[in-house]
């Protein structure tokens, strides 16, 4: 009875064991493949943010590049455009102030301008002149020598404190006015001549 007994209690102790290992290596497979997944998703999660990391820093560098090549063409552009200016403003400046100080110069473009003015001959000069304040008493003895006619027909001439040399030409009723001054011929001829002299200084391609 007790061989019995004893047979009994190996037998479920040993079915008992049996199980419980059998219970074991399933808890440990199903603890291996949930390692394994949190390894792979680990995996996963290095590879996106190592795949973010890399874009990001593509995308800085090329911005970086981008940013550079702006600055450099913005740079050269004002650099171009400073050294034009210099060159225009020293083969223009000096002898269009050269011409505006004399005054011969000045005075035949005056009597140029009078005698196309009012190509139809009318009897009425509709046409008023503005001088610098100090020119004003020689001009006007001049045009009533040189432009007689103009003049009986009602040319009007007066002094104008803004203007340091030139002068302005308009309607006798003030309704514009057109400026004849070193500055304003100045910058006349260097916006004609600024693109030419870029490509004559720093290539046809520039």
């Amino acid at each position: 009875m007790t061989d019995k007994l004893q047979e009994i209690t190996e037998k479920i102790y040993n079915e008992g064991v049996a199980e419980a290992e059998k219970e074991a290596e399933k808890i440990k497979e199903e603890a291996r493949k949930e390692a394994e997944k949190i390894i792979q998703s680990a995996q996963k999660q290095a590879s996106e943010i190592r795949e973010t990391a890399k874009s990001e820093a593509e995308e800085l560098k090329k911005n970086a590049a981008s940013e550079m090549k702006l600055a450099a063409r913005q740079f050269l552009s004002e650099l171009k455009q400073k050294v034009t200016h210099l060159v225009l403003a020293r083969q223009i400046d000096p002898p269009v102030r050269e011409n505006f100080s004399d005054s011969d110069f000045i005075r035949n473009i005056i009597l140029t301008i009078i005698k196309n003015w009012n190509p139809a001959e009318n009897d009425k000069m509709d046409l008023k002149l503005l001088v610098p304040e100090k020119d004003l008493d020689e001009l006007t003895e001049f045009l009533n020598q040189r432009a007689t006619d103009a003049m009986k027909k009602g040319l009007e001439i007066g002094g104008d404190a803004k203007l340091k040399n030139g002068f302005k030409l308009g309607p006798a009723d003030d309704r514009f006015f057109i400026r004849f001054t070193d500055a304003d011929f100045e910058n006349y001829f260097k916006t004609y001549f600024k693109e030419n002299t870029q490509k004559l200084i720093f290539g046809e391609n520039e």
